[in-house]
């Protein structure tokens, strides 16, 4: 099967897929050219919008069935030369299959998911065109990214501030990209409310939490009972501990974890742009801890083990971005490049490495 997958983050998306041994045949912007054997290999991806498998190049002419009365809609992506003549086309091409079908118009040039899904549950299709080198792709809509589930894990659970909590959906991208199996150990020693855990839990992991606040685990546990009622998951309340993730051996055994995941953070939170000069003083402040918290974190590893760790950059008034500098003298071999996600005023750097064997 060809589908047309339309990417969350630019360049987060296709690594997510590598990572799931799915090489994209091309690669845009917005969105991927895969070949899967079935929708069930893009099962728990995070990185994307909507999968839609294709149905025709542009000059061949696509075999289409609609049922009467049907709406149906087209969103654009990439490189689409005259959209109003395609979206001509697509409409004679229905209006011979079904005459009785109609379009839904919307206002921009591609339908959000959300609306997608609505669309498509009440027997409606959506129709993509994609354009990458010349090429024009169309595709019919089979795979939506399930937006509320995650939203759900986010802002219903007991806990959660969404100031300071990397988003469910990074934390499930985060993990993919450490190529994470079911029945995994997974550390989080800076874990916060969970979040990483939670998201480790719904992928059959064994997670483990640290952090140093009280409050901070006690809101961790009550998530976890949480979504062990609503989602039958096993309660790792009891496996998140009070403590210092720059003394992790006082509390977890040398190689005793497959996995750590976390985004430490560690900065106040900052309303509008700071200066340079501030924006390297906080980083400043907090490098230590992340030195001091990798180097324990490479002891509980077992050889052969990924680590992925959020570091911040801060974006600055003057137009720039300051980043966090920490040296790289740990032993890790890079798995993935550093890629970015954009935020208002602090940026996510994804760093992934993998412990020798």
């Amino acid at each position: 099967m060809n589908v047309i997958y339309v990417h969350r983050w630019s360049e987060l998306s296709p690594m997510e897929l590598r990572a799931r041994s799915i090489e994209p045949k091309e690669v845009a912007e917005e969105f991927s050219i895969l070949e899967v054997r079935s929708l069930k290999a893009l099962e728990g991806l995070a990185g994307y919008h909507k999968v839609a498998e294709i149905i025709s190049v542009r000059g061949e002419r696509p075999e289409l069935w609609l049922d009467d009365k049907a709406k149906w809609t087209v969103s654009f992506y990439g490189e689409v030369e005259n959209p109003e003549k395609i979206y001509s086309e697509l409409k004679e091409w229905v209006n011979e299959s079904s005459y009785k079908a109609r379009p839904v118009p919307h206002r921009f040039r591609w339908m959000d998911g959300r609306e997608v899904s609505k669309l498509i549950a009440k027997g409606g299709t959506e129709f993509i065109v994609a354009g990458l080198g010349g090429r024009v792709y169309l595709g019919r809509t089979v795979m939506v990214f399930d937006y509320e589930s995650f939203k759900k894990r986010d802002m219903l659970r007991p806990y959660h501030d969404p100031k300071v909590n990397i988003p469910s959906r990074l934390a499930r991208a985060l993990l993919n990209l450490l190529s994470a199996r079911a029945g995994e150990r997974l550390l989080d020693p800076f874990c916060g409310m969970g979040t990483i855990l939670q998201e480790g839990a719904m992928m059959g992991l064994r997670p483990y939490g640290l952090d140093i606040s009280k409050k901070m685990v006690k809101y961790a546990r009550a998530n976890s009972a949480w979504l062990a009622r609503e989602e039958g998951v096993e309660d790792f309340g009891a496996r998140i501990k009070v403590g210092d993730a720059r003394e992790l051996t006082r509390y977890f055994r040398e190689e005793s974890m497959d996995l750590v995941a976390t985004e430490p953070v560690l900065l106040p939170y900052i309303k509008g742009l700071p200066s340079r000069r501030r924006a390297m003083r906080l980083l400043k402040d907090v490098k230590e801890v992340y030195e001091a918290a990798i180097e324990e974190i490479v002891k509980v590893l077992r050889p052969g083990g990924r680590l992925g760790i959020v570091l911040p950059g801060l974006k600055t008034n003057d137009g720039g971005i300051a980043t966090l500098e920490v040296r790289e003298a740990y032993g890790l071999e890079p798995l993935w490049k550093t890629v970015k996600v954009e935020g208002d005023a602090v940026l996510r750097l994804i760093n992934t490495f993998r412990k020798p064997a």
